[in-house]
């Protein structure tokens, strides 16, 4: 019996040693996408829960998950995203992910890596980028076309709602809809750098009757000054570049043309501002964003 009982301990422990790799494994995953490697917010030893008492560890960040929405893309929530997401599934509840972030930030590779983390039903990645018809190779002058500024450099903005606008808000409502009968998990991959970037659609998944609280913002931006964050992010979609190429090249199935494409600097300096301008105080401290201050926002209240 000693040993038997010797035994499942064994097997119990190599169990939790498996997840807690796993866990694991994600956040380092993502601190190396993104270069994020912040502490945890001044006042996060203090949080407390719904009966006042005092949280910590695993509780902690669940907590601090689900009491504010605005948080860095860090190792510290990253790793926890996916228990975060599974109580609400549990709860018969769906979430919504809104990443944030200049290109070249590393939104996409955490949404990659949350695919393979969230084990209890399927999520979903709705991008503009990822639309049928936005970007087309030109594999002599290798280089990824983007339509709406492929004749003439303008921007074409009517194409790009009929390519990406429309058929991304298709697909989001469709969802919505499923999430009425069945939880949905969903992530809005694309820069929001501004709130009329996500507030239609937030305003419809509420309608559709998911809770606020379940709607998290995960931030990437690496506190540098405005031309070090533009150039650091050049440099990264440079090398992208590059390597999206050598795998065109070498044949690596399940590529997506918008993996590959270009952003010129002043866009990318452009989005910066405008993502600190929202989401960061006067002292570059990302903002408490808090139920109630998005639902304000929602409702078309200032804030």
């Amino acid at each position: 019996r000693r040993r038997a009982f010797l035994a499942a301990c064994g097997v119990f422990a190599v169990l939790s040693a498996v997840i807690r790799c796993r866990r694991v494994a994600l956040g380092v995953a993502m601190a190396a996408a993104t270069g994020e490697t912040e502490p945890p917010p001044e006042g996060a030893s203090a949080a407390r829960d719904e009966t006042g008492n005092a949280v910590g560890g695993v509780a902690l960040a669940l907590h601090l998950l689900s009491e504010q929405h605005f948080h860095h893309l860090r190792t510290m929530y990253v790793e926890h995203v996916p228990q975060w997401i599974e109580a609400a599934v549990q709860r018969k509840e769906s979430c919504l992910l809104i990443l944030v972030g200049a290109p070249g930030a590393g939104k996409s590779t955490f949404g990659r890596h949350l695919h393979g983390h969230v084990r209890q039903c399927a999520v979903t990645t709705v991008s503009n980028d990822l639309q049928e018809g936005l970007y087309t190779l030109d594999r002599d002058g290798r280089e990824v076309v983007y339509a709406p500024t492929a004749t003439g450099g303008r921007f074409d903005f009517p194409l790009f709602k009929r390519l990406a606008l429309d058929p991304a808000k298709k697909q989001f409502e469709e969802l919505m809809q499923k999430s009425r009968d069945s939880p949905q998990v969903v992530i809005l991959d694309d820069t929001n750098t501004v709130f009329s970037d996500w507030k239609d659609k937030v305003r419809y998944a509420r309608q559709c009757g998911m809770p606020l609280r379940n709607v998290l913002f995960l931030v990437v931006d690496q506190h540098m000054p405005l031309a070090a964050e533009k150039e650091f992010l050049v440099g990264r979609q440079e090398k992208r570049h590059a390597a999206f190429w050598d795998k065109v090249d070498r044949g690596v199935p399940g590529l997506h043309a918008s993996d590959g494409k270009v952003v010129p600097a002043f866009k990318i300096e452009q989005m910066i501002s405008r993502l600190r301008e929202s989401y960061f105080d006067g002292a570059g401290r990302l903002r408490r964003f808090t139920t109630p201050e998005l639902a304000q926002v929602l409702d078309g209240g200032g804030w």
